[in-house]
């Protein structure tokens, strides 16, 4: 067979070795190197045209017999295809691909937070062989701890609530690092912006402005007392804030509207309170059952994931198999196994998987379910909230805030900065002055708006510091300019912005929840795929979900749950199995001769990786990686070994699946293309299984 890399390792142009009635071969000097055009005999007015238009269908229709004598005419051009140069360093000779990899282990486990660590801890204890998947480059999800001044900050989840309602934490912190490990937060007095921060108010009775004394606060205050009530909320329809404005008279023109919008949605709910459904909110705030009151990590250079990771997570890593900055791309369920195809184009097969990704990334619907998740489930993660938000910890010079001279706890501003506190007045020995603002719903989409005018990266993270900067330079009619005035450093953590979370955390839409029992929360609990697919994560737990404990326990209910479907570990699938009875290769419900055509063409000439898919994938294919089209290509095996030589071969087989393609029939069909070899060469014999392989089984 002829080398076919120098020139067809790129090419729509393969296409054209299934025209034979073309005469030659040319570059024009009219067009540019990285362009090819060719002369087509029997075509009115034979003209270049240059191949990006050279598949007309009255060329088509002037198919017939190509020689391999042909083919070695072509073999001595190098040719180029669309613009794209075959040195450029971005593709490799075919020798030098390495074919992505495929694994089988007895469970995947999608995901790397904290319900699919647990999940994998689980399934570890149990004996089960694990592939954990995540899409990032670090392991623990929204457990985040960083290093800001002398101390360690917490970028995601900071609190830790006490052993109530089935909480795994607590006692294991406890025991490995002693009971003065925990310590109180948000120490000191809680400060309330008012009136564009002029009447900036203390719980405080000898304050400058006395929170106190201010009418609109204490009816806040009663707020807390009345919106976890299910019988106060009785339209499943309504949102908290309306019904806060049917009940308090506060609308969002009314000068107390943050504090319930920042202080309190933004502060508990990661959003606004226009997307608090307040029956929903009512009914899962009911059953809440862990601690009302939480603690933090005292010790300053320790954070969350610091214990975690010793606590647990160090040895599931051990005991599973884990795959980093890998995304999961697909999910197919449609064979006897479970097929996980990642990025790369790896695959990997498994009994059953439990998908623990957030709720934004469900909602995205970047993870292609082959066949497509039931109504139930899609109608499950679209009925739960997620919204935009960012934590930013900043390192000052003083601590300028304390403007009444005691310690602030809770701030709730009137602009982008939200609602703040100061996590280095509890870690212990620690001489930073650390103040954390908690930006969310509609402040965190302004300053992610702010960051990407700015041009995004560090750029866009100093803008949105600057905009809080501003924000907090004002708050405090006795400490203006202060903010700025005192900064050091920060970190952004824009948790909305980050492609493989897309939000915070889960929280209560209208509609999440129509009963205590009956819940969006509850219905994504339930496994599909005749139970091979499991959902796990703090948006599936029902008493507690938006927190750490709530995942963990959620990915510990999937794990025991696989269990009771599989219980036997240690036997996962023998091999990646792939099930392809036709030649819709890239698998769009349509059999195309420059798409499904091209891609058998160019696996038969022994491309790979991203010069067999390069240019040659249909916009609307469910299979769109090099992985798994040579899955798909080999899994037809002799099924397009066409002409039944015993073999397969690009310069038979391949060309007379394009030409079929194609539309020719007949002697035009198979007119110097069939093996001298061949058990099947006669033209109906050939139409009759080239038919076969277009036929989609019936469903």
């Amino acid at each position: 067979m002829v080398d076919p890399r120098p020139y067809c390792r790129l090419a729509k142009i393969l296409c054209i070795l299934a025209f034979p009635a073309i005469s030659s071969i040319t570059f024009s000097s009219a067009i540019e190197k990285t362009d090819i055009a060719f002369v087509s005999r029997g075509y009115s007015g034979t003209v270049l045209y240059p191949t990006i238009n050279s598949f007309q269908p009255e060329t088509a229709s002037v198919l017939a017999g190509l020689s391999k004598i042909s083919v070695g005419k072509v073999s001595s051009f190098e040719i180029f295809d669309g613009g794209i140069d075959s040195n450029d360093s971005d593709y490799k000779d075919s020798d030098e691909d390495i074919n992505p990899a495929s694994t089988t282990h007895d469970v995947v486990v999608v995901g790397a937070g904290s319900a699919g660590l647990y999940a994998a801890k689980t399934l570890n204890e149990y004996g089960y062989e694990v592939m954990i998947i995540e899409a990032t480059n670090r392991i623990g999800g929204r457990v985040k701890s960083e290093s800001l001044g002398d101390m360690r900050v917490e970028l995601g989840a900071e609190e830790h609530y006490r052993a109530t309602g089935d909480n795994p934490v607590w006692n294991a912190v406890r025991d490995a690092y002693g009971e003065s490990i925990y310590v109180s937060p948000y120490l000191g007095r809680t400060a309330l912006s008012m009136d564009g921060s002029s009447n900036t108010c203390w719980r405080k009775s000898s304050a400058l402005h006395p929170c106190g004394d201010d009418s609109d606060v204490a009816i806040f205050d009663d707020f807390g007392n009345w919106y976890w009530e299910p019988n106060q909320h009785l339209d499943p329809g309504s949102s908290l804030a309306e019904d806060v404005a049917d009940k308090y008279g506060v609308d969002a023109s009314h000068r107390a509207y943050h504090l319930y919008d920042v202080g309190f949605a933004g502060g508990s709910y990661a959003t606004n309170l226009d997307q608090l459904g307040a029956r929903s909110l009512a009914l899962q705030s009911n059953q809440w059952d862990l601690s009302n009151s939480t603690q933090t990590l005292g010790d300053k250079d320790l954070g969350y994931s610091d214990v975690l990771e010793t606590l647990w997570w160090d040895d599931v890593v051990t005991n599973s198999d884990l795959l980093l900055s890998s995304p999961v791309v697909s999910i197919d369920t449609s064979g006897d196994d479970v097929v996980i195809t990642d990025s790369s184009g790896a695959t990997h097969a498994a009994r059953q998987v439990i998908v623990t990704v957030s709720i934004g990334v469900l909602q995205s619907e970047m993870i292609n379910f082959i066949p497509d998740l039931p109504e139930a489930t899609v109608a499950a993660y679209k009925g739960i909230g997620m919204d935009m938000g960012m934590k930013v910890p900043m390192r000052f010079s003083s601590a300028w805030w304390e403007t009444e001279g005691e310690a602030l706890a809770w701030l709730v501003t009137e602009g982008l900065a939200g609602a703040c506190w100061v996590p280095s007045d509890y870690k212990v020995d620690s001489s930073s002055h650390i103040l954390m603002c908690y930006p969310m719903g509609d402040n965190g989409t302004a300053l992610n708006d702010i960051a990407v005018a700015a041009g995004g990266a560090a750029a866009g993270d100093a803008a949105i510091i600057d905009a809080i900067l501003a924000d907090l330079d004002g708050t405090f009619p006795q400490a203006l300019g202060l903010a700025s005035a005192n900064y050091v450093e920060g970190i952004v953590q824009n948790w909305g912005a980050e492609p493989y979370t897309l939000g915070v955390y889960s929280y209560p839409k209208i509609g999440t929840y129509a009963t205590a029992s009956d819940s969006r929360r509850r219905d994504l609990q339930d496994p599909v795929a005749n139970e091979r697919v499991f959902f796990a994560g703090e948006g599936t737990h029902i008493t507690h979900p938006s927190t750490v404990p709530g995942a963990l326990n959620e990915g510990g209910r999937a794990a025991r749950a696989v269990h009771a479907i599989n219980g036997q570990p240690n036997n996962p699938p023998n091999s990646v199995p792939v099930s392809v009875k036709t030649i819709d290769i890239d698998g769009n419900g349509k059999f195309d001769a420059l798409t499904d055509g091209l891609l058998i063409l160019r696996s038969m000439f022994g491309l790979s990786g991203t010069p067999l898919i390069s240019g040659v994938v249909a916009d609307d294919a469910v299979y769109k990686y090099s992985g798994q089209i040579q899955s798909r290509i080999a899994a037809l095996g002799d099924r397009i070994d066409i002409d039944n030589d015993g073999r397969t071969d690009a310069l038979t087989d391949a060309l007379l699946i394009l030409r079929y393609l194609f539309g020719l029939r007949g002697d035009l069909l198979i007119a110097g293309v069939v093996s001298d070899n061949a058990q099947r060469s006669e033209a109906s014999d050939i139409e009759a299984h080239l038919l076969e392989l277009i036929t989609p089984e019936p469903s």
